[in-house]
């Protein structure tokens, strides 16, 4: 027995018994959307309900499958539609017009523009409650919130121009809620700044406290409104990052020393003078340079830093490159006699030498045919 097939249309299920793909009264069933069989005059009424939606006055001409198509794509497209949902509304009333291309007569137009005008009134409320929501989430986002209004802005502008509808645009319930994303937007990021400055992180706090303040002028130019930023706390919480910071920077530098990286050792300990000069100069800090760990760390790097050139040195030299070679040799060379000249004098210790015999085997290596 060959099953039938079932189109839904709208509250009804056409079962075609047949399969012809057309209705025929006499041997098609209609169920409710259960499958509960109607009785004749609540059959009558749906089917001709059906007729109706469809635009048509009988039977004849019509393929269930065109139907079916129609009848999904119309509804989807008054949900979406009555949901303000304006983007999804349309792709499903393009749908449902071109499934109405298998069916006799012509498309409803009037019905739906009808639709469209509605999903854009609706959805100038949703893009209004959007951002609303979004003002008042622990994640509140400004530029997400004004998103959502400026959607609703140019909603009002195509329903003019379309529609002749002139909504009115709700200015001051507009600027609250930019208003209340602004501060919210802010309260987070007066957070996390405390939490950077607690770990000495002093570039993300430093960002965080710029964030705030072009959070601050953003929101008057836009609202008029001012929001609450403590610039003295702020202030205070970019000086702590510095002096809870300055521990981790010298701790880096020491580690790039350990590993011989003698020139991004110089520039992170350049770094962390230019750190104190600003912490003195922007937030009192009055702090000073470790000059003494400062020798420390510089000297452990050239030391270490010597070993590691002739490292490369011969490295290059087995790769076939002598030129790289002869270069990492001579900055060694370098290290050790800035060591003795900058160095020793200070710390007491016995001078370096340049290892010129260890140099020489190096730069005499043959590659073994």
């Amino acid at each position: 027995m060959v099953q039938a097939s079932e189109f839904r249309l709208g509250e009804i299920v056409v079962q075609d018994l047949n399969q012809n793909n057309w209705y025929d009264a006499e041997s098609d069933q209609v169920t409710d959307l259960k499958g509960k069989a109607l009785a004749p005059a609540e059959k009558y009424q749906k089917l001709q309900a059906a007729l109706k939606e469809m635009r048509q006055s009988s039977w004849r001409g019509i393929l269930l499958n065109h139907a079916a198509n129609f009848f999904r794509w119309i509804r989807r497209a008054a949900e979406q539609a009555n949901l303000g949902d304006v983007p999804e509304t349309q792709m499903a009333l393009m749908e449902a017009e071109d499934a109405f291309k298998g069916l006799p007569g012509a498309w409803d137009k009037k019905r739906a523009e009808a639709i469209l005008k509605q999903a854009m009134i609706k959805g100038v409320e949703a893009q209004f409650k959007a951002a609303e929501q979004n003002s008042l989430s622990p994640e509140a986002d400004p530029l997400k919130a004004r998103g959502h209004l400026d959607e609703a802005t140019l909603l009002i502008r195509e329903l003019k121009l379309g529609f002749q509808v002139d909504l009115k645009f709700d200015g001051s319930k507009a600027g609250v809620i930019v208003e209340r994303a602004y501060q919210r937007a802010a309260d987070r990021k007066l957070e996390e700044a405390r939490a950077t400055a607690a770990q000495g992180n002093i570039l993300e706090t430093q960002s965080l406290a710029s964030f705030l303040e072009y959070y601050r002028v953003e929101c008057q130019m836009m609202t008029g409104a001012t929001i609450y930023v403590p610039t003295r706390e702020l202030e205070d919480l970019q000086g702590q990052a510095i002096i809870n910071g300055l521990p981790k920077l010298y701790d880096i530098a020491q580690g790039e020393a350990t590993s011989g990286n003698a020139k991004v050792t110089r520039q992170l300990l350049k770094h962390i003078q230019e750190t104190i000069e600003e912490g003195n100069r922007e937030f009192h800090l009055n702090i000073r340079f470790d000059e003494q760990r400062g020798d420390e760390i510089l000297e452990s790097a050239l030391v270490n830093g010597i070993e590691d050139n002739f490292k490369r040195a011969d490295e290059a030299m087995r790769e076939g490159y002598p030129e790289k070679a002869d270069a990492w040799l001579m900055l060694a060379r370098q290290y050790v006699e800035e060591y003795n000249r900058e160095h020793r004098p200070h710390n007491g210790k016995s001078p370096l030498r340049f290892d010129e015999i260890r140099s020489r085997i190096i730069l005499n290596y043959k590659p073994k045919r």
